[in-house]
């Protein structure tokens, strides 16, 4: 798809395979805040085609970990839905940020690393973009 490969290297996102086996966005990622670059992760991993929060992938808890950069959530509020990544060029529309506390993720880092680890720290973010969610539902 080089067209698609344009755009992602024009917005300077990390273009990644939904089937979660290429590690090369993963090493991207880490080169890209090892150089002091700001990187955002959705941790869904997937589109959402819906206002609910998706069950949240290990992906993001692991590059927290792995980078050991400070972690801030953002929450997107009024986001546009769609069934593929084309939908939202296609139809704008007002969105709203709301930006989340720095998660302290010190007392996990001395954790040795497993899936229930990982699963925690999935669980810190996601119970934290569900409160900002909560707060932009109460916002309007």
């Amino acid at each position: 798809k080089p067209g698609l490969n344009w755009l992602c290297r024009k917005m300077q996102s990390i273009p990644a395979d939904r089937n979660g086996r290429d590690i090369g966005p993963a090493r991207e990622a880490l080169s890209r805040l090892k150089a002091g670059q700001l990187v955002g992760i959705f941790p869904e991993g997937r589109l959402n085609e819906g206002e609910e929060l998706l069950p949240f992938g290990e992906g993001a808890a692991w590059m927290a970990l792995r980078s050991n950069v400070p972690v801030y959530p953002v929450y997107i509020h009024n986001s546009p839905q769609g069934r593929s990544m084309v939908e939202p060029f296609l139809r704008p529309c007002r969105v709203r940020l709301f930006y989340g506390d720095r998660l302290d993720l010190r007392p996990y880092r001395e954790r040795p690393r497993s899936p229930e680890l990982l699963a925690a720290i999935s669980d810190l973010m996601r119970r934290e973009l569900l409160r900002l969610r909560e707060m932009a539902q109460g916002v309007g």
